[in-house]
């Protein structure tokens, strides 16, 4: 997410030095505000770029647990970095692990 938020901070940057030329106090401040907008919605898109990371890292610890752990029985409650997960059976019996 770094890499992600140094490019929106570059990007502000840039922004505001454009603002920075602006002649009249009026237009800088409506350009600021544009920047800061685009500013927030760069890091909103970073932070949505990282949760969908974050989900597809817990869905392989739930894989790797479940092949780790053969003896999981199904109603198993498995807590992996916070999320609350349970054993239950998935398509052709497999033992799978589900948000709860």
């Amino acid at each position: 997410m770094s890499a992600c938020t140094d490019r929106c901070d570059e990007e502000y940057e840039d922004c505001c030095a454009g603002c920075r030329r602006k002649r009249s106090r009026v237009a800088r401040a409506l350009c600021y505000s544009a920047c800061m907008t685009a500013y927030a919605a760069c890091l909103a898109a970073c932070a949505a770029e990282a949760t969908v990371e974050a989900v597809v890292d817990i869905a392989e610890a739930a894989a790797q647990f479940v092949r780790d752990h053969p003896e999981l029985v199904v109603g198993t409650i498995v807590i992996i970095a916070g999320v609350v997960l349970i054993a239950t059976t998935g398509p052709g019996g497999a033992i799978v692990l589900v948000a709860a």
